[in-house]
């Protein structure tokens, strides 16, 4: 694994008694690498991850991993609503070019060597956590509507591949007609926008067409993630 570079902070707090983090958050940045460092350890907002991966491969922590970061905001997964306590943040930076627009730029490409670092670094984190590739998600993953990274251009088969997420690996049948909102609910997702949350599903695990549609082919996809997780 690259070299660790510690850039300490003050902006975190404790966890939720008894709670250890469960949760593997990916998220990005668009903009150069000291900007977000500032952002992060030193800007007054109140925003702060565990580590930044630069688009180099750099690694640099900023908060304990037993510390709660301020990285996922206003969110929920499972219906669980403090993810900020039962999670770990990564921020990939993607771009040396300019503040992003969220509303208009679509995060990435990143590149290998910024993704080897983030397969490495995983690695350890699931190691010492015991987080599962269930549990390793996007921020849109956790707050649909709201967020939209790391986007349809994250590498997520790369993970897979690594055993750091779940993704189909065969043909999937065709499902029969069911309550898509259901299994989007019963996998882990906040449901009360079903359209953003079946964009954030699409944006994870099907990034080629990432419409809102409610076809048969994310059905397919859902269905074998609940299966897979016995949800």
């Amino acid at each position: 694994m690259p070299k660790i570079i510690n850039i300490p902070t003050d902006k975190f707090g404790e966890r939720a008694d008894g709670v250890a983090p469960s949760l593997l958050i990916i998220h990005s940045i668009g903009m150069p690498v000291d900007s977000a460092l500032d952002l992060l350890t030193a800007n007054p907002r109140e925003v702060s991850c565990h580590y930044l991966i630069s688009s180099k491969g750099q690694i640099f922590s900023m908060v304990p991993e037993d510390k709660r970061a301020w990285h996922a905001g206003k969110s929920s997964w499972r219906g669980h609503k403090d993810i900020n306590s039962t999670s770990i943040g990564i921020e990939l930076q993607w771009s040396d070019e300019h503040e992003a627009n969220e509303e208009l730029d679509i995060p990435g490409p990143f590149p290998d060597v910024q993704m080897d670092a983030l397969v490495e670094l995983c690695k350890a984190i699931c190691a010492r956590w015991h987080i599962t590739p269930e549990n390793i998600l996007g921020h849109s993953d956790i707050a649909p509507g709201r967020k939209r990274d790391p986007g349809e251009r994250f590498d997520w088969k790369r993970l897979a591949a690594e055993g750091l997420a779940l993704l189909p690996t065969r043909p999937l049948p065709m499902p029969p007609g069911g309550d898509l909102e259901n299994l989007l609910a019963r996998l882990g997702y906040d449901v009360r926008d079903p359209q953003a949350a079946i964009i954030a599903f699409q944006r994870h695990y099907r990034q080629r067409d990432c419409s809102g549609l409610t076809d048969s082919e994310t059905r397919s996809l859902l269905q074998w993630l609940v299966n897979k997780t016995g949800r």
